[in-house]
């Protein structure tokens, strides 16, 4: 008998079970057998339990830079998810040899403890280099003598890169300071992707810039611990000791670079900071050229922002800005302006709670060149803000400025024996705002400002003693004007609510230079708790008292608006306190 094909259709699996129906044209009885075992087979794979990928751990052996049991190879040979720890034996110094540490794939790296093991760049590569659409956990390591020509000495990360209990010291972004060196970014680390560190430490590392280039480009050494492009945010860390490079010499634009900035941190984006110290960090000095104007000093001893930023619970001190160029160098050049902005430079939005802002100091102006075409040139201005410069949005609640100095003006230049006749040019302005210098939307909560000072003016340049020493043959110049607000110096909208404004003072005018005739001295500041400069400030329950000044008003000056229940110790060369 002929096997005839059954054209009868039915599922054979439960649409229940499978989401789906399958079928079977049965065939006649001699063959069905083979049919029924072949969709057997289907059916029991589909109804299995989908493959679990269970992630590896990989064990680092030695401290070798390659091959079987070195960190690299670990590194090549994981996965994504993978887990890369650390024998007992792989303790000590891992030198590297063969480039950077590239992380491709999302990873978790768990040192023995950053006092156990360091990572080095050997002073010739980055340490670690974390790519884009990477998710990394990297603790326990110390990132150590990374170097690189341009951005990120020690770190750099595009991708999501958490860092927990790590050391970053010793790296150098920039290259050196020789002819055709790149611009540093980022001393220790450059974040252009999200970046988390808690209980990290930062110390020692440089953002560096040559001393002389060819491009034509605005750039300046940014960010001596850290420079943020990204979203950063840190927790319990410690940034200490970084710095910034001095300005230079760019040759096709004819014109100096600025010392670095951001001595501490650099940031343009987003950054968090909470239960931090920034302290101790320094920004680059101005450039002095023989043949250009000096540059200015770095400005954010701590921290740089032209972003968003939000700190709290944190402590910023000992930070300094750079000193501007001298124009001692140059053919007729005025001396560099003082870096501002000692504690914090703020371009953007900054928020502060429950922070101390103390023992900052701003950069002094460059001295004033000596001759030029008929004339002398006067000195730089010092820095403004000694803890604090903001040309935006700046709110504090419950914070303490405390010790903080503005730069003092530079000495004007002196008559220069070509010209009998030329006088000696005039000191610098000292910087204003001793505890806070504000320009843009300003409003404190609960916070005390004590005994913080605005720079002095510089000295006046003297006149021409030639051909007979000592014996004057042209006038002195005139001392700088000190700085006013010793506490804070507001030019914009201001707010104070329930502060403590005490014990801060004022610059003094600078001494005139001599001459046939001595020059004049400079004006010392006014407003020596704080000086309006032209604007209102609206004041509620604060204390304003025990403050000094050389010029008007000992403790408040300009025009304020009392919102009541104020105590103002001496409100003479102000308005708006009534007989208070």
């Amino acid at each position: 008998m002929k096997t005839q094909t059954d054209k009868t259709i039915r599922p054979i699996l439960s649409s229940v079970t499978l989401g789906l129906n399958a079928y079977i044209i049965r065939p006649a009885k001699a063959a069905s057998w083979v049919a029924r075992t072949l969709l057997l087979s289907v059916a029991v794979v589909l109804l299995l339990p989908p493959q679990i990928v269970v992630a590896a751990t990989f064990t680092v052996m030695n401290t070798n830079d390659s091959l079987s049991g070195s960190l690299r190879q670990a590194i090549i040979s994981s996965g994504s998810g993978d887990t890369i720890v650390f024998s007992p034996s792989a303790t000590g110094i891992i030198v590297l040899t063969n480039g950077e540490l590239a992380i491709s794939h999302s990873l978790t790296i768990v040192g023995p403890g950053p006092t156990n093991l360091s990572i080095s760049g050997n002073l010739s590569s980055r340490v670690f280099n974390v790519m884009s659409s990477v998710t990394a956990f990297v603790s326990g390591l110390t990132i150590q003598n990374g170097l690189t020509n341009g951005a990120a000495g020690g770190l750099k990360n595009a991708g999501n890169l958490t860092l927990n209990n790590c050391i970053i010291t010793g790296n150098s972004s920039g290259g050196s300071r020789s002819y055709g060196a790149g611009v540093g970014y980022g001393g220790g680390i450059y974040n252009q992707g999200t970046l988390a560190l808690t209980n990290c430490v930062l110390t020692n590392n440089l953002a560096n810039q040559p001393n002389s280039r060819s491009d034509s480009g605005s750039g300046y050494a940014s960010g001596g611990g850290i420079y943020n492009g990204g979203v950063l945010t840190l927790d319990l860390c410690v940034i200490s000791g970084n710095r910034c490079a001095d300005g230079g010499l760019v040759s096709e634009g004819s014109w100096a670079v600025q010392g670095g900035s951001g001595g501490g941190i650099y940031n343009i984006n987003s950054l968090t900071v909470s239960r931090c110290s920034i302290k101790n960090n320094l920004c680059g000095n101005g450039y002095a050229s023989p043949e250009l104007v000096p540059s200015a000093g770095g400005v954010g001893g701590g921290l740089y922002n032209s972003g968003t930023l939000t700190v709290s619970y944190s402590i910023i001190s000992g930070n300094v800005c750079g000193d501007g160029g001298s124009g001692l160098l140059s053919n007729g050049r005025p001396g560099g302006n003082g870096g501002s902005g000692g504690g914090v430079w703020n371009g953007g939005g900054v928020s502060m709670t429950s922070c101390m802002v103390n023992s900052n100091r701003c950069g002094q102006g460059g001295e004033g060149g000596p001759w030029g075409s008929g004339a002398t040139y006067p000195g730089g201005p010092g820095g403004d803000g000694g803890g604090i410069y903001s040309t935006s949005t700046l709110e504090l609640t419950n914070c303490t400025f405390a010790g903080n100095l503005c730069g003092n003006g530079g000495k004007g230049g002196d008559g220069y024996r070509t010209n009998p006749s030329m006088a000696g040019a005039n000191g610098g302005v000292g910087g204003s705002g001793g505890g806070i210098w504000s320009q843009g939307e300003f409003i404190a909560y609960s916070s005390t400002i004590s005994g913080n000072t605005a720079g002095n003016g510089g000295l006046g340049g003297s006149g021409v003693t030639f051909p007979i020493p000592g014996v004057y043959t042209s006038n002195g110049g005139n001392g700088g004007n000190g700085g006013g607000g010793g506490g804070a110096y507001c030019s914009g909208s201001s707010t104070f609510y329930s502060c403590t404004i005490v014990s801060s003072g004022c610059g003094l005018g600078g001494q005139g230079g001599q001459g046939l005739l001595s020059g004049s001295n400079g004006l010392s500041g006014s407003g020596g708790g704080v000086d309006c400069a032209g604007s209102s400030a609206q004041i509620l329950s604060t204390i304003i008292a025990n403050n000094s000044a050389g010029g008007t008003g000992p403790d408040v000056a300009g025009s304020f608006t009392s919102l009541g229940f104020n105590l103002i110790g001496n409100p003479g060369g102000s308005s708006g306190f009534g007989g208070a």
